[in-house]
């Protein structure tokens, strides 16, 4: 994809945390390291993936017109990736919501799977949500354990704490 890094996903659960500051829900250290990684591809260093089904999602969410537009202007930035839904990825979706029906007796919501999907296309190391390790905890760890992909909540490292202490 780029040379070097692999790259991280972002469901859109992400983006919209870190659009309208949901710290009170999620904690200020998770928004922190939202901007933190945006800001490190933004930088080059980074190459952050999601689905276009992301716009979606988040124009949908009941953003202000600030919080639209600063979506919006995350397209022009370099190192973050919006891929389309192709026969592939709806395939690998499918399989996805029928092995997790299958495991859990739970299948995973639809583009909650076309993100997953996406990710997997994409090669990515690791899949950033909310949404999939708090509701459903048994099928992150399905995901896991068959796709061989973490589904992380977004978390300063340990460096990352001791150089930038929370505000």
């Amino acid at each position: 994809m780029s040379g070097g890094k692999a790259p991280v996903y972002f469901d859109a659960s992400v983006f919209i945390a870190w659009l309208v500051n949901e710290a009170r829900k999620w904690g200020s250290e998770a928004i922190t390291a939202i901007g933190r990684m945006l800001k490190t591809s933004e930088n080059g260093d980074l190459v952050v993936v999601t689905s276009i089904i992301t716009r979606i999602e988040v124009l949908d969410y009941f953003l202000d017109e600030e919080g639209r537009q600063s979506f919006k202007d995350l397209y022009v930035k370099q190192n973050l990736q919006f891929w389309d839904v192709d026969l592939r990825i709806a395939e690998k979706a499918h399989e996805i919501r029928t092995y997790t029906k299958e495991k859990t007796g739970t299948a995973m919501h639809t583009p909650d799977a076309i993100h997953l999907a996406t990710a997997l296309h994409t090669d990515c190391n690791q899949l950033y949500t909310f949404d999939i390790i708090r509701t459903h905890p048994e099928l992150a760890q399905a995901i896991a354990e068959k796709y061989g992909i973490p589904l992380l909540e977004p978390k300063l490292a340990d460096e990352d704490r001791t150089l930038f202490p929370r505000d």
